[in-house]
């Protein structure tokens, strides 16, 4: 049975896809026409798609005919290559059933585990979907890439109507997203506009911040005897304190996927 999908506001999403067939086209067509293929099996069979996402990872992989001797030398696979496989399971990711979420997560963190955390920094770096990042780094907080980029980008672009351009060019939806929402580097008239413009993205990152945020406290907690409550309450204080209450709910939804 197909999956529903649930996408992000459709300018973004086309802006999206976009984005990282040019990029990796820009590097290499034959890596580029694997992403083309698995991306048009993951809209027609998800399930059947994440089943196969290992395969496609390697075949994107061995478009370097002297794979192991390049990677050897890069420290890894090219990120431009495999993080878009990654970032096409997110497309589905929120839509699916729950078991059908942990085989996906499960197979990518197997792929993730098995490069160094630089190169799997950027790989996630390349994820736009907030539920799948957020699953990510509560299993592996090693994987954390941060946003330098987009602090960046939003000390030169205060408005919405200033960084809609560049929103074609962007690497991620989410660690964008997540940036937005910290009045630290985001104007008010920007958030104001960036809330109204991509709703479902927002909403969602909120789950992913709340995903982070309580499971990072529960792991503070257990490692140093951090008072959960203090950490959360710490951590919210970066963001919107419009977001704090509808966050904190989101907790309690528990939507995220853990393994240890």
């Amino acid at each position: 049975m197909k999956a529903k999908i649930l996408s992000y506001e459709s300018k973004l999403r086309e802006r999206i896809i976009e984005g990282f067939i040019e990029q990796i086209g820009n590097k290499n067509r034959q890596a580029s026409d694997v992403a083309d293929s698995f991306y048009t099996l993951m809209m027609d069979d998800p399930i059947s798609a994440i089943n196969k996402l290992t395969s496609y990872i390697e075949q994107a992989r061995d478009v370097n005919e002297n794979r192991y001797f390049v990677e050897a030398i890069a420290g890894g696979p090219n990120h431009d290559w495999t993080g878009p496989m990654l970032d096409i399971v997110g497309i589905v990711y929120p839509s699916l059933e729950r078991e059908a979420r942990i085989n996906g997560l499960e197979k990518i963190l197997n792929f993730l585990d098995g490069l160094n955390y630089f190169n799997s920094q950027s790989n996630v770096e390349l994820i736009n979907e907030p539920w799948l990042v957020a699953d990510i780094v509560i299993n592996r907080s090693l994987y954390w890439c941060g946003y330098e980029e987009y602090t960046k980008l939003l000390k030169g672009n205060r408005t919405w109507r200033e960084l809609e351009p560049h929103m074609k060019s962007i690497r991620s939806a989410f660690w964008l997203a997540i940036t937005v929402t910290i009045p630290e580097y985001s104007s008010l008239e920007l958030r104001t506009d960036f809330y109204k413009e991509f709703p479902t993205l927002i909403d969602r990152t909120k789950d992913a911040i709340a995903a982070i945020t309580f499971n990072h406290a529960q792991n503070a907690n257990k490692r140093d005897g951090t008072i959960v409550e203090d950490y959360i309450q710490k951590s919210l204080s970066k963001y919107d304190p419009l977001f704090h209450n509808p966050i904190r709910k989101k907790m309690e939804e528990e939507k995220w996927i853990r393994f240890i």
